[in-house]
């Protein structure tokens, strides 16, 4: 009984990751396509072709598709930033982090990106200067 067992879960294990990794691609390019809609209009076609070359520089389908749902998440976190930057844009001062001195917004945020900056990729680094509106 227990080989019958043994050999019943070992056909159906490999049926299910036959099966996942039949369908890595489609879910790699269902998250690309998802990531580049929460994307800001002005950075969606530069960073569509950024980030298609980026996640196809990955070897291996499963890490493809991790990579492309962190590519979610980068979009989300840069969506964010964008309309913070938007909101902030104007002249009111707003507090800084360490000091009851007042500065710009602007400042503020670069003070921010600059802590943020080393845990980034370099194409979440030139999307975070276009934002901030800096050549990349």
């Amino acid at each position: 009984m227990g080989i019958v067992t043994t050999l019943a879960v070992a056909v159906a294990a490999k049926l299910i990751a036959d099966e996942l990794k039949a369908s890595a691609p489609s879910v790699t390019q269902r998250a690309l396509k998802t990531a580049v809609s929460i994307l800001p209009q002005d950075l969606r076609v530069r960073l569509s072709e950024e980030w298609a070359a980026d996640v196809q520089s990955y070897r291996g389908e499963f890490a493809q598709s991790l990579r492309a749902v962190g590519l979610c998440w980068a979009a989300v976190q840069i969506q964010f930033a964008s309309k913070t930057l938007a909101r902030y844009r104007s002249t009111e001062p707003v507090l800084a982090p360490t000091s009851t001195k007042t500065r710009p917004a602007r400042t503020l945020l670069e003070h921010m990106g600059r802590e943020i900056a080393e845990e980034c990729t370099d194409s979440e680094r030139a999307a975070c200067r276009g934002i901030l509106g800096k050549p990349p």
